[in-house]
């Protein structure tokens, strides 16, 4: 299911990146592609969405994106083996637990020699989590503000940000997943 999400997500900022490699049109390409997770994936991941902003904005030259960033062979097989390090930061989150008793927990560390999985873990640092009650896998707190980051770089995004980054939408998201299969 999350690669299922991931590989989504990768292969349309591939196909956004290859219909408009410029980065003039990173706001476009980004506004697009905000559109696309919360009307068609129904989920707003903040990994993904910070992978776009960067990817877009270096004309492909975003280093854990830079081997799906051109349309040469096998590029089917490029996106899924980059939707898998997405697939493997969630995981590393997921991961952090509280499986013992007495307030133990678990907090995973991660050795790689991958320079784009070390950028992309860069982007999305594991700083600090909420876990417990009825949490079924913990909340992350992000050392970004969202919505400063993309109006600093595209203050015309305001209305899309207005309409998708609020509680309003996070519920409508969940009530729409809730209906499918």
């Amino acid at each position: 299911c999350r690669y299922s999400l991931f590989h989504a997500a990768v292969a349309k900022m591939v196909l956004l990146h290859l219909a408009s490699p410029s980065p003039k049109s990173a706001a476009r390409k980004l506004e697009h592609f905000l559109v696309f997770a919360d009307e068609e994936l129904n989920c707003m991941t903040l990994l993904c969405v910070r992978a776009a902003i960067e990817f877009f904005g270096s004309n492909g030259g975003f280093p854990p994106m830079v081997k799906v960033s051109n349309a040469a062979t096998n590029l089917r097989q490029r996106v899924r083996n980059v939707a898998w390090d997405f697939v493997q930061i969630q995981w590393r989150q997921e991961f952090a637990s509280h499986p013992g008793r007495n307030g133990s927990f678990l907090i995973p560390y991660f050795l790689t020699f991958d320079r784009g999985l070390t950028a992309l873990l860069d982007l999305f640092p594991q700083r600090s989590c909420l876990f417990g009650g009825e949490l079924r896998f913990p909340v992350f707190f992000q050392d970004v503000d969202y919505a400063s980051l993309i109006l600093g770089r595209y203050p015309e995004l305001a209305s899309v940000l207005g309409r998708i980054f609020t509680m309003e939408a996070s519920q409508k998201r969940m009530e729409r997943n809730e209906k499918q299969p």
